[in-house]
This record gives structure tokens, sequence and C-alpha cells, in this order.
């Protein structure tokens, strides 16, 4: 029996607890006590609340934090027992004794508030049993009665609390020695189980717990430490409060499998690698999602569909669920929000007025408030309301003015906040979250229409060029990418983002995201095609490169106010703009977001007309200029010089530290770079990780604690921590995953466990194996350690002191792999090795000092690896491709007699031609181009440079054209940040001469030159042209303008990939242009209007997809199989 106080009245109802929002986005909160019909907060506010324990008077007291930061105790009616001038607290046990810190000490406080305990010792354990633990010394723990007497002058290295049996887990006290075995010690501290195991879990309630002998296969012992269950276990939880310990990896079974024990050490509950720690209520979550669920005794808990849930909460006897979407159509049950019961019944809670349950400014379901059986939701309109197992509403919490006032069901006033500074309401919800949307989307297309055309005007007076930089080396090469991004104007009208942590978590979330985006874009486009009419999909604008054409966004042509200057009035299209609404989405680091964006852009012959316009207002020579600049590959950004400006780097960026030179790195320096980052002290030398630097990142705060890296953590700094911030939220969920030292090995054991928590005999084990050294912690890396981590992989030589690194070690791990030369040091580098590590792996050469780049090293890299060619040194390119290019044709002569005539060039003139260009050498550079080896517009280029570098212009105007021909814009091979503008105005040229004639000529040049169909101004466009072209080269479709396209040209763009199937208008469909979209696709019949269904449309679909058959008109089916053998073969 637990001790009772003297006098024990019947207490009141407990007190319930609310945590209040006081802002829309809950960053700002107050934590509200509720008794008897009344709401209290005391003056110095709280910030926790650790659970109400009856006082044995009729009353109820709880350890709270106040604002400040500092502890005391309160009752239920907000009056402080003990004021708020303690360091720290803990709640009470089953004895009703709690824990409390004053001057750095612990003692205790019974249920009064007053000092049961005086405060005398550095750490104490929970009172149970009448028994508790108080640390007296380093590593030195002692058993405690209730008057604060040890019962014996038995002394510990570490001490937990007593179990129901009497028995307290133990390790022996042995300053001198490193073995620390647990056993179990009656309260006069006699060895009741002589300590034997590498772990043990205390007694609770039970005459069981687990224990391991070895640390790998855990098993069950009784209190007499007898095997009740003998080890083959990877893990044993502590038993939970329906009598169960989670387990897993049994030695019999799959190391996935995870179940419930009982305490005679039999499977209860049998589930897989996403069943859950955690059971409350006699239910545990049996997959990650926390959609299906387990009862106690192993059996399914029979419940509707469900997408998501929470753990059960105790004091509820739910758990919050999302339903999932059934059925389609009219008969379709969308997903909702419920309380799951533990008889499997799903009450359903979000309709109206109740919205999304509330989720604190992170975005997460907070867990229940201590005692309290309530959940709080968020209403439609942003006010929260707490609901009983019954759906009840029981409180709402809502705005009024600057302040929140908590009301009772009836409306009743109960508690209203002090006045609030900023915004109180309504809070923002965060499932369900309404994307910004525009009302007036016809007023914001007005306005965004007549921005682009001033913009436009401007572009064609010869304004500066705006719009930002370009995005990347192809867009700079673009002549036309600036004045586009200057003429282009957008609006964004509603977005929504989802962070990694959560769509991870929320596997629901990503398309309610989407969805709300979906519903604005649904609303804009109604509102769009009432003003201006029905939507095209094939809209004729000139877009920046990231417009999502392939979406087909519906799109509108709207005539300018006034035409551009130089306008000749032939063309209604110069003097259109082009208004589309379209959807984008993306992700990066993880996150995702959804947004709905609306455009404004000039037709392709409005931009044409600017521009012809704005040559002529510009003086000669300025159209150039306005295009940006490509002054070479940008230089690297430049690294500090000086301590001083490290120091400001490392300031500004802790991520910096791993690069700061060795004789600046100082306390400062890796103060400065935790400061910023914690995670920094990672990347400095073991030397620097010292316990005061550790100890003091701990006192800085519960954020700083828990984002100090697991493998820094000394035991030292963990125990520390954990007697700081026990009980709070953010530690508490850290320390547990941290926690979890690993039963059986592999490459990732080690990562994200506390370090303090393992031995150099479990780093040992863990390199073993195959985990790297790199997640070993210094003070674990044992001669053993390191040893059997590069017998395990040699990559790990990239983690040992470079000190450590032998000449046999370094070939070792260069013949293993040869970019493990960055490992070696520079005194053991030698030629062979380099060699050796080239020919092992051609990309090592970009790891290998410039000096020791020798024509050897570098012909055996090039050989193995073809892209290092830029880590060749400058000087020796043309000597080591001739060696290439030798190598290669003398290989062939020696072939000659078995496969003919030998090949006369090689792939490696490509190389030689490029080599030979940059070292001035024009005529070799053109006789290695014309071996036409590599790719044809890189080989152009290198003679348009040569022959621009020889004053050859018109020699280099017509391979410029050639050039533009193949890929436009050209982007450089080896330096994609090149000027390469050059090749624009000589093709210019190039192309203007030959324009120069009449249309009748033109056609026949077109003959010959298909693609000069792309430089004709668009309104001087015929169909004989376009005849022309196409006949040579179908490839030109994409030149025409849609005022000439043709059934038969659209059939032609769809085939060819130009245009899809959607942007065809229904008066140009044709049975050709339906055959090119089902051939290879047969699913896409359903597409096809069902009057363009022919035999022969329906015989190519059926061929392709024997399913399709389902969408072929009825009239023709039992004539379609006879098509498909007719059709010609493909």
């Amino acid at each position: 029996m637990h001790p009772q106080p003297a006098t024990a009245t019947p207490p009141a109802p407990a007190p319930w607890i609310a945590r209040i929002p006081l802002s829309p986005e809950r960053s700002r909160q107050a934590l509200v006590i509720v008794h008897a019909g009344k709401a209290t907060r005391p003056a110095e506010g709280l910030q926790a609340l650790l659970g109400f324990h009856a006082d044995g008077q009729g009353g109820w007291i709880s350890a709270a934090q106040a604002e400040d930061g500092r502890w005391g105790f309160i009752d239920a009616g907000g009056r402080w027992r003990v004021p708020p001038t303690l360091e720290n607290a803990r709640g009470y046990s089953v004895d009703g004794l709690a824990r409390f810190q004053q001057g750095g000490l612990w003692g205790f406080v019974d249920l009064a508030g007053a000092v049961a305990v005086a405060p005398r010792f550095l750490d104490v354990r929970p009172f149970r049993h009448g028994l508790s633990a108080a640390r007296v010394g380093e590593d030195e723990w002692r058993i405690l009665d209730r008057e604060g007497r040890f019962t014996s002058e038995a002394r510990f290295h570490d001490l937990s609390e007593f179990g129901a049996c009497g028995l307290a887990r133990a390790v022996p006290w042995d300053p001198q020695g490193d073995e620390r075995l647990h056993g179990f010690v009656d309260r006069e501290g006699r060895w009741a189980i002589a300590p034997r195991f590498q772990a043990a879990e205390p007694f609770d309630e039970l005459d069981t717990t687990p224990a391991t002998l070895d640390g790998d296969r855990w098993g069950l012992i009784d209190a007499r430490g007898e095997w009740v269950l003998t080890p083959g276990y990877a893990l044993i939880d502590a038993f939970n409060g329906d009598g169960l310990a989670y387990c897993e990896g049994p030695d019999d079974g799959d190391e996935d499998d995870c179940a419930y024990l009982d305490a005679q050490g039999r499977v209860v509950v049998q589930g897989d690698a996403q069943l859950a720690r955690y059971m409350a209520c006699g239910r545990v979550a049996s997959n990650a999602e926390g959609s299906r669920f387990l009862c106690a005794d192993g059996t399914p808990l029979a419940t509707p569909a469900l997408a998501w849930g929470t753990h059960f909460r105790p004091a509820c006897g739910f758990a919050v669920v999302r339903t999932r979407s059934s059925g389609d159509g009219d008969g379709a049950v969308p997903a909702a929000w419920g309380l799951l019961h533990t008889d499997g019944s799903v009450l359903p809670v979000d309709a109206a007025p109740l919205l999304e349950p509330l989720t604190d400014a992170e975005g997460w379901i907070p867990a229940e408030e201590r005692g309290t059986p309530l959940v709080p939701f968020l209403t439609r309109d942003g006010q929260v309301a707490w609901i009983d197992r019954a759906g009840t509403v029981v409180w709402r919490a809502v705005a009024d003015g600057a302040q929140v006032v908590l009301q009772a069901a009836d409306g009743r006033p109960l508690w209203r906040s002090a006045v609030q500074e900023g915004a109180v309401g309504p809070v923002q919800p965060f499932f369900h979250p309404q994307p910004t949307a525009h009302q007036d989307a016809v007023a914001l297309a007005r306005d965004l229409l007549a921005d682009a055309e001033a913009a436009l005007h401007g572009l064609a007076a010869g304004e500066a060029l705006e719009g930002g930089p370009a995005y990347d080396e192809e867009e700079e090469a673009d002549e036309d990418a600036a004045p586009v991004r200057h003429a282009v104007r957008t609006r964004r009208l509603a977005r929504t983002d989802l962070g990694e942590e959560h769509s991870g978590h929320y596997e629901f979330l990503g398309p309610l995201r989407a969805g709300a985006v979906e519903q604005a874009h649904t609303a804009v486009l109604q509102a769009l095609a009432g003003h201006y009419g029905p939507p095209l999909r094939d809209p004729e604008h000139k877009v920046p490169w990231w417009f999502p054409a392939g979406q087909l966004p519906p799109a509108w042509a709207v005539p300018m106010d006034r035409a551009l200057p130089g306008d000749s009035g032939v063309l209604r299209e110069s003097r259109e703009q082009w208004l589309s609404l379209y959807q984008v989405d993306g992700t990066g680091d993880g996150d995702a977001w959804w947004e709905l964006r609306l455009m404004a852009a000039p037709s392709v012959d409005a931009l044409q007309t600017a521009l012809r316009a704005r040559q002529q207002a510009l003086p000669a020579g300025e159209g150039e200029g306005d295009r940006p600049r490509a002054d070479g590959p940008p230089e690297a950004p430049r690294e500090p010089q000086t301590r001083e400006e490290w120091l400001q780097t490392v300031a500004r960026s802790g991520r910096s530290i791993g690069r700061v030179p060795a004789q600046w790195l100082d306390d400062a320096m890796v103060d400065a770079a935790v400061a910023d980052w914690t995670a920094a002290l990672e990347d400095v030398p073991a030397r620097w990780q010292t316990p005061e630097r550790l100890a003091a990142l701990v006192r800085q705060g519960v954020d700083k604690a828990t984002q100090i890296p697991p493998r820094c953590m000394t035991a030292e700094a963990l125990a520390l921590a954990r007697a700081l911030y026990a009980g709070q939220p953010d530690w508490d969920w850290r320390d547990q995953e941290h926690s979890r030292v690993p039963r059986q090995w592999n490459h990732n054991s080690l990562h994200g466990v506390w370090a303090g928590l393992l031995t150099p005999a479990m780093a040992l084990a863990a390199v073993r194996a195959h985990a790297p050294l790199r997640t070993v912690a210094h003070w674990l890396r044992t001669d053993a350690v390191e040893e059997a981590a590069l017998s395990t992989s040699l990559d790990n030589i990239r983690d040992l002191d470079p000190a450590k690194v032998t000449p046999a070690l370094a070939e070792a791990a260069v013949r293993y792999r040869g970019d493990r030369i960055d490992a070696i040091p520079a005194h053991l580098l030698t030629p062979q090795l380099c060699l050796l590590a080239v020919r092992n792996n051609g990309q090592s050469l970009a790891l290998i000092p410039e000096a020791l780049r020798s024509v050897d090293v570098c012909v055996a890299a090039l050989q193995e690896s073809w892209n290092q060619f830029m880590e060749v040194p400058q000087a020796l390119r043309v000597e080591v491709t001739t060696q290439l290019i030798d190598a290669e044709l003398a290989k062939s002569k020696r072939k000659k007699k078995q496969a003919g005539a030998p090949e006369e060039s090689s792939e490696w003139h490509a190389y030689r031609a490029w080599a030979r260009l940059w070292a001035g050498d024009w005529p070799g550079a053109m006789a290695d181009a014309q071996r036409k080896q590599g790719r044809a517009a890189d080989m152009h280029y290198v003679m348009a440079s040569a022959w621009r570098a020889l004053g050859r212009p018109e020699e280099a105007a017509r391979e410029a054209a050639n050039v533009l021909a193949r890929e436009s814009p050209y982007v450089a091979m080896w330096n994609r940040a090149e000027d390469t503008r050059w090749l624009q105005a000589l093709a210019r040229e190039h192309t203007a001469r030959a324009l120069a004639v009449d249309d009748a000529a033109l056609v026949e040049r077109l003959r010959a030159q298909p693609d000069l169909l792309g430089d004709i101004p668009r309104e001087r466009i015929t169909h004989a042209m376009v005849d022309a072209a196409l006949q040579d080269d179908e490839r030109t479709v994409r030149f025409v303008p849609r005022r000439l396209m043709t059934p038969e040209r659209y059939a032609i763009a769809l085939e060819r990939q130009f245009k899809q199937f959607g942007q065809i208008p229904a008066s140009m469909l044709s049975e050709a242009a339906c055959i090119a979209h089902v051939r290879n696709a047969g699913w896409n019949l359903g597409a096809v209007p069902e009057a363009l269904r022919t035999l022969t449309v329906c015989a190519y679909a059926v061929r392709h997809s024997a399913r399709a058959i389902e969408e072929v008109p009825a009239a023709l089916r039992e004539r379609v199989p006879a098509a498909v053998r007719k059709l010609p073969r493909e």
C-alpha cells in the first residue's frame, strides 16, 4: 500500500486545464485552471501545470511554472501553495511527495506544500512505496526514506525508484572501475539480485521487469532474478499501465516483428515494425498513420476506414482521427474528423460549427492537458471549442475586441484575458487554410493587362529593361528572355504550403492543400470566363521559361488599348495580349507548395512589333546592351582572409566552422558557431567539445539542449539536461527519441542515439556491423574501434585522425576507391598513388593537387572518365588529348584486319578542338572540329569562334547560324556561363542576307534551309512558305503562326509533339490528329470526340491497348478486330 496523508477528505471533482490561444497564429497562449464553474489564472501567469493531485483535504495541488520560468505549487483555485520562487519542480508521485529544486539542490514538499525533505541533494528520484533515491555526489546515490533519512550506508553509481516488490535497480558504486552492471537492491541497500545485467528496467507495480545480460538480447526476470522469459528479444520496454511491455525482434522471428508481452512473457499483441510503442486505454496504433488499432488482448479494433489518427488519450478515452473518403458521384462520402472511441465507433465532429482539431503554432495536435477529458477544436468562424467524448461543446474561447473570453457552454463568461497587443482572432486553421484569393478577379485582370501593356509600350520606346536577372545561362543566352521578363506581368492569387515534417506525419494533408487552391481556381475561372468568354488552350503568347504550358492553362486573347509604334495593321495578333490562369506547385528541401497565378503576356506578334520599334528608338548599337551580360563564369565566393573575417562569417553561419583554418580555431570561434547553429559542435575537433561548453549549451534553455547533436551528448551533459528539463514536452520527446539504445547493430544503429548512453563495447559492436566511424563519438573511438571500422570499410579513413594514416593504409584506401585520395595527408601523396587513384576512379583527378596532375595521370583519368577534361591543367590539355587520339587510332589500326578500314578520327578530336581553341590555335581547332566528332552544335561553335578570331565574319556568321539551328539558345559545353550572345548578332546578319529577296525566292530558300522559317517576320509568312519548309523538315511546324494552321498541320504538330491534343481547336481536329493521339496511348481514345472515333482511329487505339475497346462506339466494336489486322506494321 502507498502511504497516505494522515487525513483523507474525499476531494471535489478534479480541476481541468484549458490552453487558450491569444493570437491568430497561436504563438501566444494562456494556461487557465477551470474548477467548480470558475476559471482562474494567477497574476504571475502559467507556462506549465504538471497534473493535479488530491491533497487529502478535499482540494487539489499541482507543480506549476510561472511565465518567468520559476516554479511553485498551485491549488485548484489558482492560489499558490508555494510561491513561484523555485528553480524547478516535478509532479507529485503516488506517495504524495513532489520534488523541488532550490539553490541547485533538490528536496521534497508534501501535499500541503510544506517542505518534507529539505533541499540538500544533487538529484532525487520520485518517492514510491515510501522510498526514494538521492544523489549525494558525482555518480553517488543513496536510499532515502520519507523523513529524509538514509536507510543504510550503501552507495551506488546509479539507483532507480522502488517498485511494488520493494526493489530498486542499482549499479554498484566503484569510483575506480568502469564496469557498470545492473542489479536490484532492497530498502536497506542489500543486493536482492546480484549485478549481472548490462541493462534492466526498474520494477513497477508488477513483479516482472525486462533485463539483458549482453545488451543485445532481452528477456524478463522476476523479483528473485530468475528468468520468466529467457533472453531472445532485441528490445523490451518497461511494462505499461495495461500490464504489457513493448518488444522488438524475437530470435525466432522477423527482426521487424514488434509486439506486446504480458508478465509471463507471452505475446498478447502481435504487430510489425510500425506498431506504436505507446498504448493507452488498452488500444495501440498498429501503423505509422494511426489508421489501424489493436486492442490490449491482441484483437483488431474494428473501425470505419481511417486515414490518420492520434494515440488514444487516457483522460478522454478516445483518439482524434480522420476518416477516409469513400464512394463516387452522388454516393461519395467525404473524409471527416471524428473521435474514435474504444469500441471502434467514430463520432464525426467536423459538422458545423466545428472545422478541425486545434493545433499548436507549429501545426501539431497537442497532447491532452493532464486530467482534462476534453479536446479543443477550431470552429469555422475562428473560435475554439472544447468538446467531450460525446461531441458536446463544454467551453468556447471567443475574441472580444482586444481580449479573449473563455465561456461555458451556456455562454457564461468564465475568464477574460488581459488586453492584448495585436490581433487576438480569429484563430487561423492549419488543416483547412483558406488561401487568400482576390475576390474581384476581373478587376485584377484589367489592372494586370494595363500594367503589362504599359510595359510593352515602354519596351517599344526604348526604356531600360526590367524584370530581374536571368534564371540561368540558357535563359541568359535567349535574346528574347530579357524583353519577355520586362513585358510580362504576373499576380499570385492564392497559395498554400506544406512543410516536410507535416507532409510525412499527415499523409492526407497534401491533397487538402492542393484542393484549396483548386477551389480558388474554379471560382476565378468562372469569373473570368463570364467576362472574357470561353478560354482557349493554345495561346500564341511569348512567356517566360517557367510558364507551365504543359498544363494547357485557360487563356484569353485581349485587345490592347493602343497599337504599338510601327504596327502595320495587317495582323490583329500584333495588337493582342494574352491573359492566362494557371496553377504551379513545387517542392524543395522536403517542403511543398501550391499557387494560383494570373499572367498577362504579349502575343508573339506584339512582342516582335515592340522589338522592331525598339531597334528604331535606340541609338545604333545600344540594343545589344539591353541584354544581361555574362562575363565568364561567376567568381567563387571569396573566403575570409583574416581571423576577424572568419569570426564574422561563423557568427552569421555556424555551418562554416568546418572551413576555418586550424590556426584560427579557438574558443571564441567555436562559441560563435554554436551560438548560431548548435549542430556545429559536430564539425569541430574533439578538443573543443569540452564538458564546460556542453554544460553551458544545456543551461541556455530547452531549445538549445534539444539541438545538441546526439553524437556530442556526453553522459554528464545528458544528466544535466534531464535534471533541468524532464517533464517539458519538447525535451521529453527529444530525449525519448534519442534514448533508444539499439539492441541489434547495423549501418544506421548509432544515428540519433545519445552517445552518453553508449560504451566503447557498443561502439565496437556497431562498427563491426558497418556503422560508419563518423557516427561514433570521439571518446568512444578506441584503437580497437578504429581498427574494426577500417577492416569493415576503408571509407572510414575519411574520419580517421590524419596522423594515423600510414603509407600502406593510404595505398589500400586508394586501391579500394580512387576518390579516397581526398583523405590522404599531403606528405603521403606520390605520383604513383595519384596514378593508382585515377585508374581506379577517373573522378579522383579533381581531388589531386594540380602540381601532381601530370600528363600520365591526366591521360589515365580521361580514359576512365571523360568528364574530367576540365580538371586537366590548361597547359597540358593539347598534349593529353593528342596522346589519347594517338592511342585510340593505334588501337583502331590493330583491328584493321578484323573490322576493315581503321577509323581516321577519334572522339578525342572534339576535345582537342576545344583545347586548341582555348590555346589560340585557330586552324588546328577547325581541323579537329571538321572531323565531325562530338556534338554538331559544339563543333560548329568551335569553327564559328575560330573564324571570328581570324577576322572572317562571313564564315563566322554561317557557322553561327549552324550553331543556333541546332541549339538555340546555345550554351557552351564546358562553360555554361560563357558569353555566346555574339552568335545571335552574326546569325542575324546571315539571316538578313538570306531574307533580302522576294517571296518566291524565299520559298526556294526555305526548301534548302527550312529552319529559316523561324526567322521570317510572322506577318510575311505565307502558306507557300510553310509548305516549302514542312516539305523538307516537319519540325518547322513549331514556327507556323496560328492563323496559318490547318487540320493537316495540327496533325503534324501533334505527331512531332509540338502540340497537345487539347490545344487543337475542335474545328481543326482530323482523323490524322486523332490517330496520332491514340497510336502510342490507346487509353486516350476516351478523350477523342465520339464523332471522330472512326474505325481506323479505334483500331489504332485498340492495337496499343486492348482496354481501349471500352471506349469504342458500340456500332464499331465488332469490326475493330478485323480493322486492327489490316493496319500497316510499325
